[in-house]
């Protein structure tokens, strides 16, 4: 499979951000690297699936700029955006195969038909292919979800807490898989959790979302090497980050 790298940053300016009652961001500005996972880690309500939500048009900010590449017009650089929520919103009268190809079948362009074709192929998923979503697993209705993220064929990848429904050892196989996709379609992905050591095994920039009104972001580099295992979460490295995280909350 010979996919070209996505090269696209996204850049936030002067973003504002209120409702009626709590104002989340604050002439807040924010860049995301192209061709990297970058985690946003706080906890619920601090603004993480908001900024999600201001970044895909759901939500309109009162104030600031979304660039994404060199373009700087919010309204086109929504359609560069392929956007996974909590929920997998998997459609149940269409089999897993169906679901993944929906984008595509929508569009009548976008992802080459065989570019998905092999990402089915490679990850062992064709025998699972003709199951409707209540036959599925947790874990594989989030592989078809992610798959049919990907097959948008859009530049920004947001994934929303995908994981987080999912138990220990799902959670990690999954891990692991998206990883691997992650190296074979590179993308600019960004990635909403609550689990610090999450944000460390997956990420190579943690984006620390603590207390609103969010003005300046602290963002922590991943130095660890990628992709990771659990193994790697006992190395010096990821103890020595998960400390100076904690810290960043509180939590001494």
């Amino acid at each position: 499979m010979n996919i070209s790298p996505s090269i696209t940053s996204i850049t936030l300016d002067d973003l504002h951000f209120s409702f009626p009652n709590k104002t989340l961001f604050k002439e807040c500005n924010l860049q995301f690297p192209s061709n990297e996972v970058s985690s946003i880690l706080g906890p619920s309500g601090c603004g993480k699936s908001t900024l999600f939500k201001l970044m895909t048009g759901l939500l309109q900010p009162q104030k600031g700029s979304l660039q994404i590449g060199n373009e700087k017009e919010w309204e086109k650089n929504v359609k560069k955006i392929a956007f996974m929520q909590q929920d997998d919103l998997l459609l149940p009268w269409l089999s897993a195969y169906d679901n993944i190809m929906l984008p595509i079948s929508i569009a009548k362009k976008g992802a080459d038909r065989t570019l998905v074709e092999n990402i089915i192929d490679e990850f062992s998923l064709r025998s699972s292919m003709h199951l409707y979503p209540h036959e599925l697993s947790g874990g594989l209705r989030k592989r078809v979800a992610l798959i049919r993220t990907y097959a948008m064929d859009r530049e920004i990848i947001l994934l929303d807490e995908p994981f987080s429904s999912l138990d220990y050892f799902t959670r990690h196989a999954l891990y692991e898989w998206l990883q691997a996709l992650q190296q074979k379609i590179p993308r600019t992905t960004i990635l909403i959790t609550h689990d610090l050591e999450e944000a460390i095994l997956m990420s190579n920039n943690i984006y620390v979302f603590a207390e609103a009104p969010h003005t300046t972001i602290k963002i922590v580099r991943n130095q660890g090497q990628y992709p990771r295992t659990p193994e790697d979460m006992m190395t010096d490295t990821s103890i020595c980050l998960k400390k100076e995280l904690l810290t960043c909350f509180g939590n001494n």
